[in-house]
């Protein structure tokens, strides 16, 4: 009998001490996935996800100063369900800044807005753009800097729970546009076709030409492919779904940037044994393309692309991590020439531990680079900076934004068009929980501030 109170005590014990650590754990209120937008008159809005002890929720913090302080965060999304995956985007002339995210209703996740009209100081209550029944997911969102248009895509089931036609459920990329700033919005539009998954959509919006571009990932049945679809209308109408990627390769990642009558898209293609960098061009409005170049070596996998096409277009900056044999490193590729040719790889990181998640901007010109990355120390990940003020010719020697003792990671970079003032944010662990960090500079990259702490 005495063994057995004693058993029974130790497991009520272990019971509760249980509960306390999976509480305490919960109470760990984490932050991740950070953005940030700047504008030229020092007015910068940030946005990531955090956990308020129960749910993730989507958090925003501005400062009007270039950096220096910033607001208390304030939350967009309303607790009680997670909400995850922020992103957001300006006009780039006045005060307007729109953000999106997925976030579950208690059946599914649903692809919600909201909007700022004072550079992120006050948010409107969010809104449901994504249909309720089935689960959207990886929004992306851009914006016309004419008239409060935004334009907004993502990835979502069209299931309709009929079990009797289990071969029709597929995720679809779905479009949608407002011309009003976000207060209506036009019925959704399918873009991908039903019969194969799509997902990873993303948007890019030519200005002058009232043009969109969009890009994704889509099954053929046999492989992943990438599928663009033009508009040239505001997307009103669009054209035929185009493969740009082979159709015996799989492939992943795109992005897509269209500027004047050019169009860029670029992704990660297995060729071989591995990943690579692969681009491709068009320079009439998507009527014919260039034949796809590869970007990065095909002897060794690559990952995470990024690119910009600053000066109009004219010159092409793309960056990735690719493996070296020992470590991944962070390479970098330019052109001059809108995409005909590029120059040699150029290494950004130093080899001996291992870098991931590239970021690049630059000025208007395309002649100040700055790019950002996550690289080990040895015993933990942290923040880096490499930048290029001649074209990206030649590019400095990676100095350590974050403090090296608890991991960072998730780095994003900004800067205004001048290239003058850069923003370069990310998550650090504090030693209790992750935090949003960040760091500006006010003179081309040449110092930054000591990293501040904006998230609660």
């Amino acid at each position: 009998m005495k063994l057995l109170r004693k058993l029974r005590f130790f497991l009520i014990f272990i019971f509760f001490s249980f509960l306390s650590i999976n509480k305490l754990c919960c109470l760990v209120e984490n932050a991740k996935n950070p953005k940030i937008i700047a504008y030229n008159n020092g007015n910068i809005s940030a946005i990531w996800t955090k956990n308020d002890g129960t749910n993730d929720i989507i958090q925003s913090s501005y400062s009007s100063d270039f950096g220096q302080t910033w607001s208390t965060p304030i939350n967009l999304s309303v607790s009680g369900e997670n909400a995850a995956e922020p992103r957001f985007s300006n006009d780039n002339k006045i005060s307007n800044l729109y953000a999106i995210w997925k976030r579950f209703d208690g059946f599914n996740d649903i692809i919600q807005f909201s909007s700022s009209k004072d550079f992120g100081i006050n948010w409107i209550t969010p809104n449901n753009l994504s249909d309720l029944g089935q689960n959207a997911f990886t929004s992306h969102i851009t914006t016309g800097i004419f008239n409060n248009k935004i334009y907004a895509l993502w990835a979502r089931s069209n299931s309709a729970n009929d079990w009797a036609r289990p071969s029709a459920t597929n995720d679809i990329i779905q479009f949608i546009k407002s011309v009003d700033g976000g207060i209506t919005w036009s019925t959704i539009k399918d873009l991908s076709l039903v019969g194969q998954g799509a997902s990873n959509p993303q948007i890019s919006i030519d200005q002058l030409h009232f043009n969109l571009s969009t890009i994704w990932k889509r099954s053929n049945g046999v492989n992943d492919i990438i599928q663009f679809r033009f508009s040239k209308d505001w997307g009103d109408t669009w054209n035929d779904e185009v493969d740009l990627s082979h159709a015996n390769r799989n492939s992943k990642d795109p992005k897509v940037i269209s500027i004047y009558n050019s169009i860029y898209a670029i992704w990660t293609q297995t060729d071989g044994s591995y990943d690579v960098i692969h681009f491709k061009g068009s320079r009439d409005r998507s009527s014919t393309w260039l034949n796809s170049i590869a970007l990065s070596n095909d002897r060794q996998t690559a990952k995470h692309p990024q690119f910009i096409a600053p000066n109009g277009g004219q010159f092409i900056y793309a960056i990735w991590a690719r493996n070296n044999g020992v470590n991944d490193i962070i390479q970098l590729i330019y052109s001059y020439d809108s995409g005909t040719t590029f120059s040699s790889v150029v290494d950004l990181s130093t080899s001996g531990q291992t870098a991931k998640n590239p970021e690049l901007t630059s000025d208007e010109y395309g002649k100040y680079i700055y790019t950002t990355w996550a690289r080990s120390d040895g015993l933990n990940d942290i923040i880096q900076f490499s930048r290029s003020i001649d074209f990206g010719k030649t590019f400095s020697s990676a100095i350590n934004l974050s403090l090296s003792g608890q991991t960072a990671k998730n780095p994003y970079i900004t800067t205004d068009i001048y290239g003058l003032n850069i923003y370069v944010i990310w998550v650090r662990n504090d030693g209790t929980k992750d935090v949003i960090q960040m760091v500006y500079s006010s003179d081309f990259g040449e110092t930054f501030s000591n990293s501040i702490i904006i998230s609660n």
